[in-house]
């Protein structure tokens, strides 16, 4: 900083941009080179909150403060680049997507615009929720957290200057408090805790923290010597800082809890390398080189361009892995993100024209009609030019929605022996039919077979009772440690409730339905694991993970198994997981999206082996296998003309029906013994 109180140029800081967008960019181009590039975001933010709030410091001590010009800068900064990505993709996103990929675009083109699009993304994270590798507007939730932090971080240091308190003091307890939070929540709620602007507040203060620690000590000593750190104190900041960095791009990867412990390092890494001023030699030689300073200066709209390049990739051309189009799109995005530098965010940030209201309220019309648009696409009230190009599969799932809608299942509030806790989550059909009862309890799988039930219960003259909640497996003392979007099986009380009431049924047979090999090494697409783990554990308050989960899946099925002991159990495998929906893959990737029956029987081998070994251990449970009907030398989303599938694991009302016999032989000593169809390999 100068001596006025004005910003000196640290081209080292654009250095560090440029690190930092550089690992956000390799770890989604070539996630499994750099994977812990994902930590670029949180230097970022340390940069953000260093430079950001040194301004804000600097105007209260000089006593022109305001809101509005607060905002009007941001504006200026922001709305311009993001404006134009969020326009182009939505333009894009029409002319390449299908119905319900535009609709679930505009839904976060307008959560990018209105800066929530962490809040959208941890909301939608949860069992049905899509790939983030098919999200092209995914990246958005960094810059809505960014934003939330600055609706009350000036509120906040203008509070300490009229209470005069150090700034430093309060950004201090901002950190602890934060971070402990942010801990807490990786160990319970790991999703909420990547997402949420709470735990996530406390990086940005560090940098705030930097830069009210900066001033604090102008205001008692001006600058001298020694009012900058020795050049081997920094230059062993800088090392350290450089070294912290790396580390976290190098150790991080997927499979760690984050942000939790772990984002401390790419954060404290940040922290150093600010702190190391211009007295460094890393900093003054290799993060001030040219080549660094261009990539940093250009950072921002290569952050905003590059994801929608990289996704829009993989939603339209599904089967294309080639490298070199990964990198032909990656100096796209280089190319783009140049002229939006300099032809859009230029001149709008430093012409004085820009700074009048005026043109500050265009910027902001244009952004808040781009967030218009994107709601009216939500509400699919503007078409995509793909409409209507798949009307096989639309009109299988009509087909599919009339079968469901007309199947006569009622809730089971005439049932006596159901507690009302697990009326929540259960529906009858038959009632009163003269044969007994069956029950079918698992997540949302047990719903999407829940036709075959229904129509075997008919023929059988028997009463189906369904108990099913998404993204729950039927197991007693189990919690999921994500627990986004599953509000009861984070608790113990709910599967305990469902089995008591089973107990009370006495149902001549009980099916177990789940997609399995979810719970047991987590939700993965293309390999690649997701947010929404699907992790287990029978701790109540502990932290989930792929150990904690295949333990939990294991001896929770074995207890369950042991406590529904007096009635036969079916226990249904995992079905065949498609690459794509399959009324996209059908259209878009008909070659690529049908997983070969050998690919599927690899990645199903560790769950469709403990379902084998609790058959063996008990007697009274057997296997059905979906794969022996749905494949061939693929499985196969169409079967016999009919679409299987409604989405990429869940079957259609005509799915099910495929295994009405096998579901039949087991609920009447009059039908065939089960057909090799359905009999584990």
């Amino acid at each position: 900083m100068s001596a006025n109180g004005e910003s000196a140029y640290r081209p080292d800081i654009d250095g560090l941009r440029a690190l930092a967008v550089l690992a956000v960019v390799g770890f989604h181009a070539l996630p499994h080179a750099l994977p812990g590039g994902f930590a670029g975001v949180d230097i970022f933010f340390v940069i953000s909150g260093y430079l950001i709030s040194g301004i804000l410091l600097r105007e209260l001590a000089q006593g022109r403060f305001s809101l509005a010009g607060f905002y009007a800068r941001r504006a200026r900064r922001i709305f311009p680049a993001l404006t134009l990505v969020l326009v182009a993709t939505l333009a894009f996103g029409g002319f390449t997507l299908f119905p319900e990929e535009f609709k679930l675009l505009g839904k976060h083109a307008f959560a990018g615009a209105a800066f929530v699009a962490n809040i959208a993304s941890w909301r939608e994270a949860g069992y049905f929720d899509q790939a983030a590798e098919l999200k092209p507007l995914l990246h958005l939730w960094s810059l809505g957290i960014e934003e939330q932090f600055y609706i009350v971080w000036p509120l906040l240091l203008l509070l300490t200057r009229r209470w005069a308190v150090p700034a430093f003091v309060m950004t201090s307890v901002v950190i602890a408090a934060s971070f402990a939070l942010n801990v807490f929540a990786t160990g319970s709620h790991l999703v909420a805790a990547f997402y949420l602007p709470l735990t996530r507040f406390w990086e940005l203060a560090v940098g705030g923290f930097l830069a009210s620690r900066e001033l604090h000590r102008e205001a008692r000593r001006p600058l001298s010597p020694g009012a900058v750190p020795s050049r081997w104190v920094a230059n062993a900041k800088a090392a350290l800082g450089l070294a912290l960095v790396g580390a976290s791009l190098v150790l991080l990867d997927e499979h760690k809890p984050f942000p939790g412990w772990w984002a401390a390092l790419p954060t404290l890494g940040a922290a150093l390398l600010i702190s190391a001023s211009r007295e460094a030699w890393l900093n003054t030689h290799l993060l001030g080189s040219r080549g660094l300073v261009f990539v940093g200066l250009i950072s921002y709209p290569l952050y905003l361009w590059h994801w929608p390049l990289l996704s829009f990739r993989r939603v339209v051309w599904p089967g294309d892995t080639s490298l070199a189009v990964t990198l032909g799109l990656i100096l796209v995005a280089f190319v783009l993100a140049w002229m939006t530098y300099r032809f859009v965010e230029q001149p709008i940030r430093h012409q004085r024209e820009w700074r009048s209201p005026r043109r500050i309220a265009s910027l902001v019309s244009g952004l808040a009609i781009t967030a218009a648009v994107g709601l009216g696409v939500h509400q699919q009230l503007l078409p995509t030019r793909l409409e209507g190009r798949d009307a096989f599969a639309k009109q299988a799932l009509q087909l599919d929605k009339s079968l469901r809608d007309g199947s006569g299942a009622t809730k089971c509030e005439g049932l006596p022996e159901v507690s009302a806790e697990a009326r929540q989550v259960c529906t009858s059909f038959g009632e009163g039919a003269p044969n007994g009862t069956f029950v079918v309890w698992g997540d949302s799988h047990a719903i999407a077979w829940s036709p075959v039930f229904h129509e075997a219960a008919r023929q059988a003259g028997m009463r189906a009772v369904v108990f099913s909640l998404e993204g729950c497996p039927p197991l007693v003392g189990v919690r999921r440690s994500d627990g986004q979007n599953v509000r009861h099986c984070s608790a113990f009380s709910l599967s305990e409730q469902i089995l008591e009431s089973i107990r009370g049924l006495k149902p001549q047979r009980v099916f177990l339905l789940a997609r399995w090999s979810i719970y047991q090494h987590g939700w993965r697409v293309n390999g690649r694991l997701q947010k929404a783990t699907h992790f287990l554990t029978t701790d109540r308050t502990g932290r989930a993970d792929a150990e904690t989960s295949e333990k939990a899946l294991e001896s929770q099925l074995d207890q369950t198994l042991r406590l529904l002991e007096g009635a036969p159990v079916t226990i249904v495998r995992t079905v065949p997981v498609l690459s794509l929906p399959a009324r996209i893959g059908l259209l878009r990737a008909p070659d690529h999206f049908e997983p070969t029956l050998a690919q599927h029987r690899a990645f199903e081998a560790r769950g469709d082996a403990l379902l084998d070994r609790m058959a063996q251990r008990h007697r009274q449970v057997d296997v059905i296998d979906p794969a022996q009907r749905l494949c061939d030398a693929k499985c196969r989303a169409v079967v016999d003309g009919r679409l299987v599938y409604s989405d990429d694991n869940h079957l259609t009302a005509q799915g099910a029906l495929l295994f009405q016999q096998a579901i039949l032989s087991r609920l009447t000593k009059l039908a065939p013994p089960p057909s090799a169809e359905d009999a584990p390999r």
